[in-house]
């Protein structure tokens, strides 16, 4: 289990690999960023889902990452703190580089994101 700014999500691993992972993100639904992001209707802000990929893959692999690019990021449908999405990574390391394909799902895909960063 992974946790990120003050105890905002908890991992609970399904599946890992030395370039894989594939997890259940359970978000907590008392965490101050929801009383702002939006107070009628809380959601998981978007630039959190890209943090939460970058923490995942440190997390596993012990690297440490900066962002470079990421030609593709998708947000689909909305992520409410009150469901726990499957949150499957995939990356190939090249040299220093890390080229990574996003998925977080609930009954269908609500974030996907194709990202490259370097290791530190």
């Amino acid at each position: 289990m992974n946790m990120f700014m003050n105890d905002f999500y908890t991992l609970h691993p399904v599946e890992t690999t030395d370039s894989s992972l594939k997890c259940k993100v359970v978000f907590n639904q008392n965490h101050p960023v929801f009383l702002g992001h939006f107070p009628s209707q809380p959601v998981v802000p978007g630039v959190c889902m890209m943090q939460l990929v970058k923490a995942s893959i440190e997390m596993i692999s012990s690297y440490s990452l900066v962002l470079r690019t990421a030609p593709q990021v998708k947000f689909l449908r909305l992520i409410t703190p009150d469901i726990s999405p499957m949150l499957t990574l995939n990356w190939k390391d090249m040299e220093g580089k890390l080229s990574v394909q996003a998925l977080l799902e609930n009954e269908g895909a609500c974030f996907k994101m194709q990202a490259n960063y370097e290791r530190l």
